[in-house]
């Protein structure tokens, strides 16, 4: 995938195409954190219950916003309508655009509740992986359980 320059205000303004580049950009996000955690790419990928905790958290960040894009692109279907002559090419009602639009409002409706479920799972998923670690031994060398651990310079992760 082309690099993407993540900007909230473009500096020549938005449009269509740069908006669906960042919402490719998601979804090749996701795919490069779904092939980061696969069991052979893990221990590389996913090293410590930390790295799991702060994916968790970035995604909660992300899920949080859905919602308000979600009610906006609500709006924004709205207000199409309302404006312009909108045309359906198939689907469950192909004579009645605005029964049409009453069933993509209901949908996204539906993607913003979704989103604010996925964003509350996410958060509870975050703070359940907060009190993880590993013990991480002073030198590779050490054998677990061989040091004494109250003065080990051991750390976690």
């Amino acid at each position: 995938m082309d690099p993407i320059t993540l900007e909230p205000n473009p500096a020549g303004g938005h449009c269509g195409d740069y908006t669906l580049a960042v919402a490719g950009a998601i979804a090749e996000a996701v795919r490069v954190l779904n092939y980061a955690t696969l069991p052979h790419n893990a221990a590389a990928g996913a090293p410590y219950p930390s790295t799991l905790y702060d994916i968790a958290s970035r995604l909660r960040t992300a899920a949080a916003g859905t919602d308000q894009l979600f009610r906006q692109m609500e709006d924004r279907l709205t207000v199409i309508a309302a404006t312009r002559e909108i045309t359906v090419s198939h689907g469950p009602f192909p004579t009645d655009p605005a029964a049409a639009v009453a069933r993509a409002v209901e949908a996204l409706q539906w993607c913003n509740r979704a989103a604010s479920m996925f964003a509350a799972a996410l958060a509870d998923a975050h703070n359940a992986l907060s009190p993880l670690g590993v013990r991480i031994p002073a030198d590779p060398d050490d054998a677990p359980g061989t040091a004494d651990d109250s003065d080990s310079g051991e750390g976690w992760a």
